[in-house]
C-alpha cells in the first residue's frame, strides 16, 4: 500500500527528499517542501512530489547496483528529476536532472564512479 508523507525542509536539494529512514516500497509517495538557494543569488520555494516507481538493476562506472527508481516532480515548473537509490549506499548511484529554474533549463546526468563497501 502506498502512502503520502509531507516533509517540510528548511532548504536543500533532491538528495534531501528521502523518506525518513530511507525505507522504500514501490508505489510510495511523499511531498517535500523547502527553500532552495540557487548559486547564492536567490531563494526559491520548492515543492517536490516524490514517488518510488520501480526497482531496477543499473550499471554505472562504479559497478552494478539494485536500486529503487524515484521520480521527483516539481508542480510549479513541470520539471522532473529521477534518482536511483540503493539501500546502504544512498541516492547517489545515478541522478538525472531535467528541471527549469528561473526560466532556464538544466539537464544533467550524475553517476557513481567509485564505491568500496564497508568504507
Amino acid at each position: 500500500m502506498s502512502h503520502l508523507l509531507i516533509i517540510d525542509l528548511p532548504g536543500g536539494n533532491d538528495t534531501d527528499v528521502l523518506q525518513p529512514g530511507g525505507i522504500f516500497k514501490v508505489g510510495d509517495k511523499w511531498i517535500s517542501r523547502g527553500v532552495t538557494t540557487y548559486k547564492a543569488q536567490y531563494k526559491i520555494d520548492v515543492t517536490r512530489e516524490c514517488k518510488v516507481v520501480g526497482i531496477e538493476e543499473i550499471e554505472v562506472p562504479a559497478g552494478k547496483f539494485l536500486t529503487f527508481k524515484v521520480e521527483i516532480y516539481y508542480p510549479k515548473t513541470g520539471s522532473k528529476n529521477v534518482f536511483w537509490y540503493s539501500p546502504g549506499i544512498g541516492p547517489s548511484i545515478r541522478f538525472l536532472r531535467n528541471e527549469i529554474i528561473k526560466n532556464k533549463r538544466f539537464n544533467e546526468l550524475r553517476e557513481l564512479v567509485d564505491f568500496k563497501p564497508g568504507e
